[in-house]
């Protein structure tokens, strides 16, 4: 299974989803699911846990449309 999250940022500053959805990507990845999570690049991002399984994008919100 792949699984594709999308979060405006992981910015430590903004709480909220850009804690969880690191950590639910985490979560995922260690139950053999195919992840990306794509997001925006900032200067104090939450830290996301490395995994085989887990790939971490980082695009501005105006390429992906």
């Amino acid at each position: 299974m792949k699984v594709v999250h999308i979060v405006n940022s992981i910015d430590k500053s903004t709480g909220g989803p850009a804690r969880s959805v690191p950590q639910t990507c985490v979560e995922l990845a260690e139950h053999d699911i195919t992840i990306e999570l794509i997001t925006q690049e900032s200067s104090d991002m939450v830290k996301v846990a490395d995994r085989a399984s887990l790939t971490v994008r980082f695009y501005s919100i105006w390429e992906l449309f």
